[in-house]
C-alpha cells in the first residue's frame, strides 16, 4: 500500500499546472490564428504576458504608407511630415544609400526608395510616431481604439489584455511595435536590422 501512496504523490507533482493566465492565452492564440485575415498572411502568433506577437508576409509592414512608386507621390500623400535627405548603410553589402527623414511633431520616419526591376518603392526602414495627425494605410494612426485596429487582421477579436503588438516580417527584418494604453494606440516604432545611418 505504501508503494502506491508514493506512486500517487509522485505523479501528481510532475503533472504539468495550467495556471488560468496561460489557458486564456492559448484560447486567445487560437480564436486569433483561426480569425486571421488573409491579408495578414499569418506565419506565426504567440502570446507572452501583454504582447501579441506576430510574423507575417504582409507588405503592411514594408509600406505601412501604402505602395508608391516615387518619393514625390509619397510626399504628396503624405504633406504632415516635413523632409530631409539622409545616408544610410545596407548592413549586408556596406552600400550607402540616400534616403529621406520624414518629421513632425515628436514623430520621425527613415525610408528608402527601394529600385526593384525598375519599380521604385518607398520602403519603411525606421520611425516613431506619437503623433495622432499622422495616418497609416487603413487609417491606422495613435489614438485609434485597439479592437479596430485588430479588426484589419482579424475577422472576430475577442477582449483581451494585450497592451503591444508586434508584427516582424518572415522575409526580411523589419518589425513594427504598436502600443497600446487603454485600449488606445500610444505609440507606433518601426525598425530594421540590415539598415544603419
Amino acid at each position: 500500500m505504501k508503494l502506491y501512496s508514493y506512486i500517487v504523490i509522485i505523479s501528481t507533482f510532475c503533472l504539468p499546472t495550467i495556471t488560468k493566465g496561460q489557458d486564456t492565452s492559448n484560447l486567445l492564440k487560437e480564436s486569433l490564428e483561426s480569425a486571421a485575415k488573409n491579408v495578414l498572411q499569418l506565419n506565426e502568433l504567440n502570446i507572452s504576458n501583454d504582447t501579441l506577437n506576430i510574423v507575417s508576409e504582409s507588405g503592411f509592414l514594408f509600406y505601412p504608407f501604402g505602395k508608391h512608386k516615387s518619393f514625390a507621390q509619397f510626399k504628396a500623400a503624405n504633406l504632415k511630415f516635413n523632409y530631409k535627405d539622409i545616408y544610410l548603410k545596407n548592413q549586408l553589402t556596406n552600400e550607402i544609400v540616400r534616403g529621406y527623414q520624414l518629421h513632425e511633431g515628436k514623430s520621425y520616419v527613415k525610408l528608402l526608395i527601394e529600385d526593384e526591376d525598375d519599380d521604385n518603392r518607398v520602403m519603411i526602414i525606421r520611425g516613431e510616431i506619437s503623433d495622432s495627425v499622422i495616418f497609416l494605410k487603413n487609417r491606422v494612426h495613435v489614438g485609434m481604439d485597439k479592437q479596430k485596429f485588430l479588426q484589419l487582421f482579424f475577422a472576430r477579436t475577442p477582449n483581451n489584455s494585450i497592451n503591444v503588438i508586434n508584427l516582424k516580417s518572415a522575409l526580411e527584418g523589419i518589425i513594427h511595435t504598436y502600443t497600446f494604453k487603454q485600449n488606445k494606440l500610444q505609440s507606433i516604432k518601426f525598425y530594421t536590422d540590415y539598415m544603419v545611418l
